[in-house]
């Protein structure tokens, strides 16, 4: 059986406020209850605190993960402001009654001691790490593929011998008939992000700031974007893949 895991990234990045971010989140709610899809939802820990009947109906059908408690850079953070801020993360919430076991570095940026405050904090697997060569944090940083330790790593899946990133913003902007042309063997960890449902995007940080909204970066945000991420839903289904959490994913069976 062919088992995939649909991963959604819940921040306000790129977003003109919450109630864009809680429409295009509830569209995706829809979209798999549409295609019987389970999918675990990665949520900085204020959104629990903030949003908890959204956060709630997610977990209704789909698996809670932990996505820093801000978003913000983790390794920026001193070790003591590290523990803080993943404990801080956890805590939002057991405080609404779910105990995440997953863990998503923000900016997929793994920083020193994430495997020993992990497992202090109680978490089962982390979802960071990525082979991918082309995403813009490595004009920033040394893009970290360090074991974590201790713990279960459900990294994220690149494709192509140019080690694309797997992720609804690779379809975008390869266009979804090149996509195909290069589809992986096998689909295993797929990234989306609510704001790229959107048309009405904001650019709200540094870098961001320096991107012209007709930036190639937002080619076919919107509508044609949650058009192509029904059409994969479609794809895998009849490829004969099986929707399932990152939770659930076999210990001993390879991601990448």
């Amino acid at each position: 059986m062919k088992l995939t895991c649909i991963t959604i990234d819940i921040e306000e990045e790129f977003l003109k406020n919450r109630t864009v971010l809680k429409k295009q989140t509830i569209r995706l709610l829809s979209l798999f209850k549409k295609h019987q899809v389970r999918a675990t939802f990665f949520i900085c820990g204020y959104l629990a605190e903030q949003e908890a009947g959204l956060i709630k109906k997610i977990s209704q059908n789909h698996e809670i993960a932990a996505h820093g408690y801000t978003h913000h850079n983790l390794k920026r953070l001193c070790p003591e402001s590290l523990e803080a801020e993943i404990k801080k993360a956890r805590s939002a919430f057991l405080k609404i009654g779910l105990d995440p076991k997953g863990f998503r570095c923000p900016f997929l940026i793994i920083p020193d001691q994430l495997e020993r405050v992990l497992i202090k904090n109680q978490f089962q697997y982390d979802s960071s790490q990525s082979a991918a060569l082309f995403t813009y944090y490595r004009t920033l940083y040394s893009f970290s593929r360090k074991k974590i330790k201790g713990i279960k790593e459900i990294p994220l899946q690149a494709f192509s011998p140019l080690k694309l990133p797997l992720s609804l913003t690779t379809i975008r902007l390869l266009g979804e008939n090149f996509f195909y042309r290069f589809v992986p063997g096998q689909i295993n960890n797929f990234l989306i992000h609510p704001w790229e449902l959107t048309e009405a995007c904001q650019k709200n940080l540094s870098f961001r700031e320096k991107l012209a909204m007709n930036s190639p970066f937002y080619l076919n945000t919107g509508p044609k974007a949650f058009t192509i991420l029904e059409n994969l839903l479609i794809y895998l289904k009849t490829e004969g893949y099986h929707f399932i959490t990152c939770q659930e994913w076999p210990i001993k069976q390879a991601v990448n």
